[in-house]
């Protein structure tokens, strides 16, 4: 026996039986072999009998192969360079090297129900709809012949395997356009009952994928591989897709989804990926999309759930939603990165039931929002973006941070902040562009504690900075904010319109009212800011902020203030005066004084007037200028004389009473009037007037009036016009009645000493008796004087005045016309 050296009964028996086995399946191959042998031409014209069965059109075949050892158990019937082609336009529907199909060897003799396989290979596929509706998908709903009851009975294909098979779908109807390269595919069927599983494998590259030719193609170019587990009823008419793992464009995504056919065909369509990235995400969109999302940098994965649910009629736009959601992520657009960014998000274009689903109704939600920005942390909830067709933005943002966090975020060539802390909030709802005419659709809160931050192009230094400033509905507002400028400490309110006239796009500027007060102002710290604006330095920063920042810097030269200042107490230098009103106008360098009050040696000053800068070292200044009662002893001390020491406030005293229309134009680094700049005229009156230790009055004793007191001269009221030139002040006949003379004086007479030039006319009458305690009383300029001596007062050449007797005054006059 063959098998008797094998002792054991049990392998023996077992190894009979396998050999049996093996005996009739070589039998049976050999039997096929010659059976196929016999009737090829038999079972090729069942082949295509059957194929010719289901579809109208037309079928070419270059050449037909059997084998069966190298597909067993199945007998591969395989048809070579095929072709079917469409009856209406004549091209093919199929083409391809290879359309094998196999037939179980067991089940041979029930070929018309069934195959278990058939394979494409190295091909293309094209399903085609012109433009009036036709498809030659038709050629497989209307059979040329009529098929007979047995055939009815219904047709299985156990599996479906293509491989390297380009489809293509084009629809001319609809202007849809799909181009698929299936590198593999693998589609197991199994019927049970009423249900159909379609186990599907495959490894496919997305050419194009084109529901709208004017928006462009989805997934271009991307791979898509996986598998799918599918379920048919026939009785509910529903396609199930269970939970199938599949890879577009290398992330791994989770697929599900539901088709209904019966009664209104819907569908619903779910895909979920825990790690997501971004670049590889955004890249399955239109190209529109995809320029847009590309400013977009996500560097850490994202965990993204889409929804897709509505009817499967033609036409109609399923509603989509979709969510993500991410931890300890960096996020970047432009010029701006958020480190450590966690945020949570989602999109819909079915914001209400009546509306319809496309972008212009469209909304992206941003539930949760935080993150660093250049070290400033930033939290935000239901940040929204609305009509991604014009896209409308809304947001709130908040934040704590220090002052020099908010500085590194901001980078302002003009302002740095070195200390303190702020608490931020911002809130925007408008256009999602980039322009600062939109700032009437942005609020900004800003809560300020122990600020310290430098004016960089005046180098002007503010200390203490508390307080509160919003921007909001196209208006600026600082509340209470409280600072101390060196030794000055400062109350700010501040309300400012028309903040979008920052943008380029708006040819008007911000208008800005501040209304500052202080207990005590120290004018020779604050003339610092008269200064001309330095040239910016830029600081040691990213510059990607730059533009942003320089539009803050350029806030200050580009807008219009009115600042309304008060001073319970004002000083500079030996000034010093109480109650101080200002109203100022400033557009760019240019100030306009629309009033000034104050209180000052015993009266009060009111004035208006125009600065505006005329180069790098000064500026140009008008006043109109008002003194009312003012004790002209103190008013000379606290102006330094004026600039001139020929009658101090050591000598004069009196009430004083003045209007004056000044031009003069002053250094900007100091504040002082330079010399020989001033021009205008003075009216003036001084009353209770007195001169006391005057030099030129003890000279004039020492010439005629020897017997008279001239230590403490007591006068009537002096009242006239001075007329201010560059080189000297012209007097205008002046009457003086005093206790100790009585005369009358005019002429030019120059506070630098040099171009002084007066004629004093000395009534003889002064040479009688006089009772200095008698009141000076003035008798008017055209009075009577009688004869009269005429002195001349000019600047020697060591800019003293001396007096010198003239025998008339028609010299003078006649120099005075000529002049």
């Amino acid at each position: 026996m063959i098998f008797s050296f094998i002792k054991n009964k049990a392998l023996r028996i077992t190894a009979w039986v396998f050999s049996s086995l093996l005996l009739i399946i070589i039998l049976l191959l050999a039997a096929v072999n010659i059976y196929l042998a016999f009737n090829k031409d038999s079972l090729l014209s069942k082949v295509k009998e059957t194929i010719g069965n289901n579809v109208a059109g037309r079928l070419e075949v270059k050449d037909i192969s059997i084998s069966t050892i190298s597909t067993f158990p199945d007998i591969a019937v395989d048809l070579e360079n095929v072709e079917l082609i469409d009856s209406v336009y004549q091209m093919p529907f199929l083409k391809c090297s290879v359309l094998s199909c196999r037939i179980n060897i067991f089940k041979i003799g029930d070929i018309q129900h069934q195959l278990s396989k058939v394979v494409l290979k190295q091909g293309r596929i094209h399903i085609y709809t012109d433009s009036s509706g036709y498809s030659n998908l038709g050629m497989f709903l209307k059979p040329k012949k009529e098929t007979t009851q047995k055939q009815k009975e219904g047709f299985v294909i156990r599996t479906v395997m293509l491989e390297r098979i380009d489809l293509v779908i084009d629809n001319e109807q609809k202007k849809k356009d799909f181009d698929f390269h299936i590198q593999d595919f693998t589609a197991k069927l199994k019927q049970t009952d009423t249900l159909l599983h379609i186990a599907v494998e495959h490894k496919t590259t997305v050419m194009k994928m084109i529901f709208n030719r004017a928006k462009g193609s989805y997934l271009e170019n991307m791979a898509v591989e996986g598998n799918l587990d599918l379920y048919f009823n026939r009785a509910s008419k529903t396609l199930r897709c269970e939970r199938s793992e599949m890879e577009i464009n290398e992330q791994p995504y989770t697929v599900t989804g539901l088709f209904n056919f019966s009664g209104e065909p819907s569908f619903h369509l779910d895909i979920a990926g825990n790690e997501s990235k971004f670049e590889k995400t955004y890249v399955v969109l239109t190209p529109k999309l995809r320029t847009r999302l590309s400013a977009i940098q996500i560097t850490e994965p994202l965990a993204v759930h889409v929804a897709l649910n509505g009817p499967l009629a033609n036409g109609k736009i399923p509603i989509v939603t979709a969510s993500w959601k991410t931890e300890n992520n960096q996020l970047s657009s432009g010029p701006v990165t958020f480190d450590e960014c966690s945020f949570t998000g989602s999109f819909t274009n079915n914001i209400s039931d009546t509306l319809p689903h496309t972008d212009q109704f469209s909304e992206i939600t941003m539930q949760t929002f935080s993150g660093k920005w250049r070290g400033l942390e930033l939290t935000g909830k239901n940040i929204k973006v609305n009509n991604l067709q014009q896209p409308v933005v809304q947001f709130n943002l908040s934040s704590f941070a220090s002052l020099t966090d908010v500085d590194n975020a901001i980078g302002s060539d003009a302002i740095t902040f070195l200390a303190g802390t702020a608490s931020i909030g911002l809130s925007y709802k408008g256009p999602l562009i980039a322009d600062p005419s939109q700032l009437k659709n942005l609020t900004a809160a800003l809560q300020l504690k122990n600020g310290q931050l430098l004016y960089e192009p005046k180098n002007i230094m503010l200390e203490n900075c508390t307080g509160f400033v919003s921007i909001g509905d196209n208006k600026l507002l600082f509340k209470d904010f409280e600072f101390d400028f060196k030794n000055s400490h400062f109350a700010v309110n501040v309300e400012g319109n028309d903040m979008s006239g920052l943008s380029k796009n708006i040819n008007y500027k911000a208008a800005l009212a501040l209304n500052v007060s202080s207990p005590y102002l120290h004018l020779d710290e604050i003339f610092q800011v008269l200064q001309p604006t330095e040239k910016k330095t830029t600081k040691k920063r990213k510059a990607q902020f730059a533009a942003t920042a320089n539009k803050i810097d350029d806030f200050f030269a580009n807008s219009n203030w009115i600042i309304n200042l008060a001073a319970d107490k004002v000083s500079k230098g030996p000034f010093y005066a109480e109650k101080l009103k200002v109203q100022l106008a400033m557009q760019e360098n240019n100030w306009n004084v629309n009033y000034l009050s104050l209180y000052h040696a015993g009266g009060s000053i009111s004035a208006t007037g125009k600065l505006y800068q005329r180069n790098a070292k000064t500026s140009a200044a008008h006043a109109d200028i008002k003194v009312q009662q003012i004790n002209i002893q103190q008013l000379l001390t606290g102006f330094n004389n004026f600039g001139q020491n020929s009658i101090t406030g050591k000598n004069l005293r009196g009430v004083l009473d003045a209007e004056a229309h000044l031009n003069m134009t002053i250094n900007s680094g100091t504040g002082v009037v330079i010399p020989r700049s001033m021009t205008g005229a003075i009216d003036f009156s001084l009353k209770n007037g007195a001169i006391i230790n005057h030099k030129g009055l003890e000279e004039m004793k020492i010439l005629f009036l020897k017997n008279r007191d001239m230590s403490n001269v007591r006068f009537a009221e002096l009242k006239d016009r001075l007329d201010i030139t560059p080189d000297y002040l012209y007097i205008n006949r002046m009457e003086i009645q005093s206790t100790a003379i009585s005369m009358y004086l005019e002429g030019q007479y120059d506070i630098y000493g040099k171009n002084t030039d007066m004629l004093i006319q000395v009534p003889f009458s002064n040479f009688g008796e006089r009772d200095e305690t008698v009141p000076a009383k003035n008798k008017g300029l055209d009075a009577k004087t009688g004869l009269s001596i005429w002195i001349g007062a000019k600047n020697d050449q060591y800019g003293e005045i001396k007096f010198t007797p003239r025998l008339s005054k028609k010299k003078f006059k006649k120099d005075k016309d000529k002049k």
